[in-house]
């Protein structure tokens, strides 16, 4: 069965999707007006569903389809964990001592450095950057830690730390960097960047997939995990130099000389 529909009732059935054009004298389906259309019904149950399909109303959400959780206090923070037999968790640290830990090292002494990133996920551009090295000390020896201090800060997406030679070695993409207190006050007053490069060649960085996980070797070597956003990493006094393709590769290297080098692994 078939249908002579006017152009004008067409026009009417469309101007919901691009009015200005329709508008538009030059546009073809304004020249045809005087014309007839042939249409099926097939063309009405399009006409027909397509409209609603595309003005269909948002989902509300209301407050008692997003409860709030509560924090766990510290205190009670044992009877969230099952352990098993012959096992041991005790609580050495807890907000407002620390807040976003997402990597630890220890140094000679004891003390806990730990990867602050405060500006997971959306506030890596925020000048000065959230992320920051925290300074964990147990002052009184009962293996609780007890006082906090900012070893370094300014740091964007930071996901990495390890300890060395009396200072830190810090992952925050694109920098690898170096940080030492000197004068005994607990803040980092030497900041060297030592290799630039991860996560270059991305138009976006995924900040699920930034480079982390810094461990000392066999070989006396500090090895890390690249990663799924790669790099072409240079050392940082050596910008011209031919960059280190990391791209589905993991890295080491040597905190003595500052040789660096890919291995197997990487995102």
């Amino acid at each position: 069965m078939k249908f002579n529909l006017e152009i004008p009732n067409l026009l009417r059935l469309q101007s919901f999707k691009s009015p200005k054009n329709l508008l538009n004298k030059s546009n073809p389906l304004v020249e045809l007006h005087r014309m007839k259309f042939v249409a099926t019904p097939s063309f009405f149950l399009a006409a027909i569903f397509f409209p609603i399909v595309a003005h269909a109303a948002e989902p509300v959400l209301e407050a008692k389809d997003l409860p709030r959780l509560k924090p766990t206090e510290p205190k009670d923070v044992q009877k969230t964990f099952q352990i098993k037999p012959g096992f041991k968790l005790e609580l050495v640290a807890a907000e407002p001592l620390v807040v976003s830990p997402i990597a630890i090292s220890f140094d000679e002494d004891g003390r806990m450095f730990v990867v602050e990133m405060r500006d997971y996920s959306e506030m890596r551009e925020v000048n000065p950057h959230l992320g920051r090295i925290r300074m964990l000390e147990d002052t009184n020896h009962d293996g609780i830690f007890d006082k906090a201090t900012i070893y370094a800060d300014d740091l964007p997406w930071p996901t990495a730390v390890f300890c060395y030679g009396g200072g830190i070695f810090v992952g925050a993409t694109p920098d690898l960097l170096y940080f030492k207190d000197t004068n005994g006050d607990g803040k980092a007053d030497v900041r060297k960047k030592i290799f630039t490069g991860f996560g270059a060649g991305k138009d976006r960085l995924n900040v699920q997939a930034l480079f982390n996980s810094f461990n000392w070797g066999l070989d006396n070597k500090i090895h890390g995990q690249t990663a799924g956003n790669g790099g072409l990493v240079v050392h940082a006094d050596k910008p011209d130099e031919k960059p280190l393709d990391l791209r589905g590769r993991d890295f080491w290297f040597d905190p003595r000389t500052l040789e660096i080098g890919a291995e197997a692994g990487g995102g």
